[in-house]
């Protein structure tokens, strides 16, 4: 064994040793630099994280003491109206009372309303009497014929007393027109004949125009009663 040989190759693995070691050492500063930056800028960023919370914060509450004022408000606007509708139901209350009060009053004080149909008097022994004027409600032809639906005292005739004198009105509704003629001229005979003036004998069925009415008409076209025995040969 050659002893120069030896002390080389043991100096050889010297070196390489500290050049691992060098390099190991090396390696853990830069990792433990890298882990420190890191470290540091998480603290950085968790730092400005607690700033921007504590900024948030103040404004939250800034928020909630603006609401809290907005409820004290809101609850006492309540409060206020709530005082307001009892007053009016109060008052409306009073006034109830009042109307209630007046009404009994009036009950107690005024004359029995009058019904429907109670200024029409009853007959009496006395006869009708056309040639003076009458104060109770007259019923026309057209209230008798289904033409109106009400008497009213406004209906009444001013002149003799005549209960057929609006007897006009039924024309603008339709039916015979012969018909209201008629009524019409037998109303006022029976008003000139109680008076004892003189008065027209024709009516409106009398003449060609009765004739021209009824010229298209014979006895066939009258239909038979029906025989509510079954036998029609007994017509």
């Amino acid at each position: 064994m050659n002893p120069k040989r030896v002390l080389e190759d043991a100096s050889k693995k010297v070196v390489k040793i500290i050049d691992f070691q060098d390099k190991h050492r090396k390696s853990h500063i830069n990792f433990a630099n890298h882990k420190m930056e890191h470290i540091l800028k998480m603290g950085r960023n968790h730092e400005e994280t607690a700033k921007r919370s504590s900024e948030a914060v103040k404004a939250s509450a800034n928020e909630i003491g603006k609401y809290k004022k907005k409820a004290e408000s809101s609850t006492a606007t309540a409060e206020n109206y709530r005082e307001q509708f009892n007053e009016l139901n109060k008052k409306y209350a009073e006034l109830r009372t009042s109307i209630s009060s007046t009404q009994r009053t009036v009950t107690r004080s005024s004359s029995p309303i009058k019904t429907i149909g109670s200024g029409v008097t009853k007959h009496s022994s006395k006869k009708n009497d056309f040639s003076s004027k009458s104060n109770q409600t007259q019923f026309t032809t057209s209230m008798l014929l289904g033409y109106s639906t009400a008497a009213s005292q406004n209906q009444t005739n001013q002149q003799h007393g005549n209960p057929f004198r609006n007897t006009s009105n039924i024309l603008s509704m339709g039916g015979n027109t012969n018909l209201n003629q008629l009524f019409d001229i037998s109303a006022e005979r029976t008003v000139l004949k109680a008076k004892g003036e003189p008065y027209l004998t024709s009516t409106p069925f009398g003449g060609h125009l009765y004739g021209k009415e009824n010229q298209s008409k014979s006895f066939k076209d009258t239909p038979r009663p029906r025989n509510p025995f079954g036998n029609n040969h007994l017509y």
